[in-house]
This record gives C-alpha cells, structure tokens and sequence, in this order.
C-alpha cells in the first residue's frame, strides 16, 4: 500500500511541551470513572495472574516488569513490561511511547521486532507491553460493558509515565494482532485523544461504532484467509471510518490467516507510518 505522507513537522520550544504535557494530563484527569455503585476491590482481586509472563518470548528478559494500581479501587492493577531507550538523552528529547497490546495468548509480537537494537537505533521509542489476566479484554467490540475493559486502567498509566519519563505525549502509539487488535480499535472509539495513531492487525470491531472513530489515524491489516474474524468486516469498518472523516488505511495480506508471529506483518513500511504521524 502505497502511501504519501508529509514528514513530522518541529514541535517546536521545551516550554510548548510543557504546556503540551500539562494539557495532556488535565485532559486525562476528565477520565469518567467506573460506576460509584460498585464496591471497591479486595487487595487479592485487584492484582490477577496475568496469562503469559514472557509476553516477549526469549526476549522478555530485556524489559523490566512493573504494576500499576488505577486511583480508583473498583480498577485492577495492571502488570506490564517497560523498555526505554538507551541513555543519555539529548537536552530538551522527548521520544514516543509505543503500546503494545498482546494477542489471546498473551503474546506481544510487534513488541518483539521493535526491540531489536537495529529498530532501537531506527525508532528510538519507550516501549510499553501491558499484560491481561484472562478474566479481563482490551476491549468490547460490541460495547456491552459486561466485561472489564482495561483500556481505562491504560490510559491512566500512561498518564502517569508521561509525567515521569521524557515521553512525547504528542507521539503515544498503539499497536496490537488478535485481541490486541481488538483493542487497538476500542482505543480510536474510547481514547482517541491519547494515541497518535493504531496499527490493528487481525482485530475486529463492531461496525456501527466507525462514525465515533474517525479521529484516530489508522491502519488496519488483516488476513484474507482469517476464518474467524472475515476480512470483509474489517474492510468495511475501515471504508466507515474513512467515510465519515476517517484518516484510515486497509491492508490484506493474500494466503494469511491470523498469524501474528509473521514478521512479514512488522515491516519498516508500517513503522515508518507510525512514528511519522503525530496528534496537532
């Protein structure tokens, strides 16, 4: 897919990403909160076995493993897995951030190709791998509410890191296959004010929702052979989302199912994509 895309423009002095930063956290502050009906966790419900403790595979070892307790204490804590680029760090740099949501299994394998020190020197980035248990999602393609959705206890988080790393809250990502590509569409419809852009691979989302998501830039990519999510319903969620002002791209790979372990799906073409873009 071929695509013209202007280069990132200067985002200008250090006090304009102060005052940038500032914004982004009081935006966040605005958050709605879960229902006030509800009553507050046990310390032994709040933090849950996560489904795999090598999201990484060998390579989970190079990141260092976190929890993070959401304010509120009807949230779960979260586990996840933080990368930072190599100091020092130039006067005045600020880097993006890159979320990168697992699939079912509990695997994150654009994670794994973005780590590598060829891509390190390529997209010096934060790196951010958040870790479910399996009684939690991303998110609800059909937004019933009926099972917790963590992207809520996300945004929170990142919130937190862009306070204290030197993140650039301008170029926060995410991208994620499977179930994290479910999330990364749940993220255009909840939080598109904190992601700069999404790359979806093999995830899905209920159409209707596409006029609320078009704030967002993505890209979707999707098997043509995937027998359980069928790439026409994303194919036509993205023409939606484009038809309603969407910036919005699809990409289907011919004789793939879903395979997120194909490195053929994390290639410098979307890499390149992604950092270029940048929220106003």
């Amino acid at each position: 897919m071929a695509m013209a895309l202007q280069p990132e423009e200067d985002r200008g002095t250090t006090d304009t990403m102060k005052i940038r930063i500032a914004l982004f956290i009081l935006a966040f502050t605005l958050l709605p909160p879960a229902s006030s009906a509800a009553e507050a966790l046990k310390p032994v419900e709040r933090l849950e076995k996560i489904r795999n403790e090598y999201p990484l595979g060998e390579v989970t070892p190079l990141l260092e493993k976190r929890v993070f307790a959401p304010t509120n204490n009807q949230r779960k804590i979260l586990t996840y897995f933080w990368h930072a680029p190599a100091q020092p760090y130039p006067e005045g740099l600020l880097f993006p951030l890159v979320v990168v949501l697992h699939d079912s299994s509990g695997f994150a394998f654009a994670a794994e190709s973005l780590v590598r020190d060829d891509m390190m020197r390529a997209f010096p980035s934060f790196i951010m791998v958040p870790a479910l248990s399996e009684k939690s999602v991303w998110a609800d393609p059909q937004q019933k509410h009926d099972k917790y959705e963590a992207l809520l206890d996300l945004a929170e988080l990142t919130k937190t890191l862009v306070f204290r790393f030197k993140i650039d809250p301008q170029r926060i990502y995410v991208i994620g296959c499977a179930e994290g590509g479910t999330g990364v569409f749940g993220s255009a419809l909840l939080l598109p004010d904190l992601f700069a852009a999404g790359i979806a691979i093999s995830g899905e989302w209920n159409e209707r929702f596409a006029p609320k998501m078009a704030k967002m830039p993505l890209w979707a990519i999707h098997g043509a052979e995937d027998k359980l999510v069928p790439p026409d319903a994303n194919r036509n969620l993205i023409a939606a989302i484009n038809k309603n002002g969407g910036k919005a791209y699809y990409t289907e790979v011919k004789g793939m199912g879903k395979n997120c372990p194909s490195e053929s799906l994390y290639t410098p073409e979307i890499w390149s994509w992604m950092f270029r873009q940048s929220r106003p």
